[in-house]
């Protein structure tokens, strides 16, 4: 099963969103896609999971909003920006 969220973005909008969340001010700068994966590389143009399998074998439901999880992980690498790095044995 594909889990995942209800909101649809695109990469561009997730860059936006991800540098809106930092505070930063950098520029975001796209790739070919054919750049990126090589020419002949095919892939879906749009992904939006359908949920309602999950959820009638799991009762799985949606419990947190794109803007919860950048969120999450922009204070996870701040936290982890400040964590001393570990010491080798």
């Amino acid at each position: 099963m594909n889990l995942g969220g209800r909101e649809e973005i695109s990469i561009r909008g997730l860059a936006e969103k991800v540098r809106d969340f930092t505070r930063s001010t950098s520029d975001i700068h796209t790739v070919p896609y054919d750049v990126a994966y090589g020419s002949g590389f095919e892939d879906m143009a749009r992904r939006m999971p359908e949920l309602s399998l999950a959820h009638g074998l799991i009762s799985y439901t949606v419990r947190y909003g794109l803007d919860d999880i950048v969120q999450s992980v922009v204070d996870a690498e701040r936290t982890a920006e400040r964590a001393p790095l570990p010491t080798a044995p």
